[in-house]
């Protein structure tokens, strides 16, 4: 059985094999057939419901005047919920003869980030015309908002880098209604890393084709959900023997 060193060593080496095929395509940050409703329910849904509570409270107490910024402050974090934790993700797909390249980030405007940057020093310069004023002591109230103007001075895109290697007995999964092709193998994987998104039927076909011709025709399965496909004996026994392994080496 290949060693943990070993998978190390090749994932390490595939930077330097030739591209096959490359590709990009964009997925939303929640995927399936409810995706688009679970994304409203966390992020828009619970500021509606404090929206519709604020505008009761005002009109009961007749603090009109507050309405304004209330809004306003609502307004801005549905855009950080929206951009910061919601937002697609995009992925650039490197295909190679021993394995895949992946490079992903959140789909996020650079105006975004220019926001998000641009409040940051405007809230480190109020830190520092209040501490001229009052003194040091405006720290003790306001220290969490400098802290946090200050981690977003230089915030800008991150871009994760990820290996998987070809190994083993391999299967792959044409996920259809969710627009991506999964690829297993016994007993190293990782499944929410495996996902090859694609954004035509004609680009899925160039895929498969790729894969296929790679891998000399490995063992294949269509689903409609990954849910679904969870429940396909390969991918049971593919957790089973990861169990089994992580338990040896617990002990």
């Amino acid at each position: 059985m290949i060693s943990k060193e070993e998978i190390k060593q090749r994932q390490a080496q595939l930077d330097k094999e030739p591209i096959i095929y490359e590709w990009e395509a964009i997925y939303p940050a929640i995927v399936g057939k409810n995706g688009k409703l679970i994304r409203f329910c966390i992020g828009a849904l619970p500021l509606l419901i404090v929206a519709i509570l604020y505008t009761w409270f005002v009109v009961h107490k007749e603090a009109y005047i507050t309405l304004i910024p209330m809004y306003i402050g609502l307004g801005l974090a549905c855009y950080f919920v929206y951009f910061l934790q919601l937002s697609d993700n995009k992925c650039r797909y490197q295909l190679t003869q021993k394995g895949v390249i992946t490079y992903t980030q959140q789909n996020i405007p650079e105006s975004v980030y220019g926001f998000f940057r641009g409040f940051a020093w405007f809230g480190m310069g109020v830190c520092v015309v209040a501490a001229v004023v009052v003194g040091p002591a405006v720290f003790v109230g306001a220290g969490a908002f400098a802290l946090m103007s200050f981690s977003f001075r230089n915030f800008k895109p991150q871009i994760d880098k990820d290996n998987h290697i070809f190994i083993n007995d391999i299967k792959i999964f044409d996920i259809y209604d969710e627009n991506h092709i999964m690829f297993m193998s016994k007993p190293f994987f990782i499944a929410a890393k495996t996902r090859l998104f694609y954004n035509t039927l004609e680009e899925k076909k160039i895929i498969l084709e790729k894969l296929n011709k790679i891998l000399i025709e490995p063992s294949f399965a269509r689903f409609t959900s990954t849910k679904e496909a969870y429940q396909d004996d390969f991918i049971k026994n593919a957790f089973k023997l990861h169990n089994e392994m992580y338990r040896e080496n617990q002990e």
